[in-house]
C-alpha cells in the first residue's frame, strides 16, 4: 500500500495530465475548424465570384453591418474597395436644366 502522500501526488499527476490532454485536443480541434473555415470561404468566394454579377454583388452589401467593415465585405464579394466610397444615391426625379441658351 502507498503512503497517502504518495496517493495524493499520483492523482495530481493524472488530473494534470488529464487537463493538459483536454487543453490539446480543444487546440487540435480549433486548427480543425479553422481549416474547414477557410476552406469553405475560399469556395464561397469562388462562387460569388464567378455567379453573380457585379450588380448583384453590390446589392449584397450591408452598409451598417455592425461588425463586417465594408473593406471586408468588399473583399469577400470580390468587389474594389473603391466601388464601395458612398451609398449609392438614385438619380433625382428634378429634370436636368438644359443650358441651350448660354449655347447660341
Amino acid at each position: 500500500m502507498l503512503p497517502k502522500r504518495d496517493t495524493k501526488i499520483e492523482y495530481t499527476t493524472k488530473r494534470r495530465d488529464h487537463t493538459k490532454a483536454e487543453y490539446e485536443k480543444k487546440i487540435q480541434d480549433l486548427y480543425t475548424e479553422i481549416g474547414r473555415l477557410t476552406t469553405e470561404l475560399a469556395w464561397l468566394k469562388k462562387r460569388v465570384a464567378s455567379e453573380l454579377g457585379r450588380d448583384k454583388r453590390l446589392d449584397l452589401v450591408e452598409w451598417n453591418h455592425p461588425e463586417i467593415s465594408l473593406r471586408k465585405q468588399a473583399e469577400l464579394l470580390n468587389l474594389n474597395r473603391s466601388s464601395l466610397s458612398s451609398h449609392p444615391v438614385p438619380p433625382s426625379p428634378a429634370p436636368i436644366p438644359s443650358n441651350t441658351a448660354s449655347m447660341k
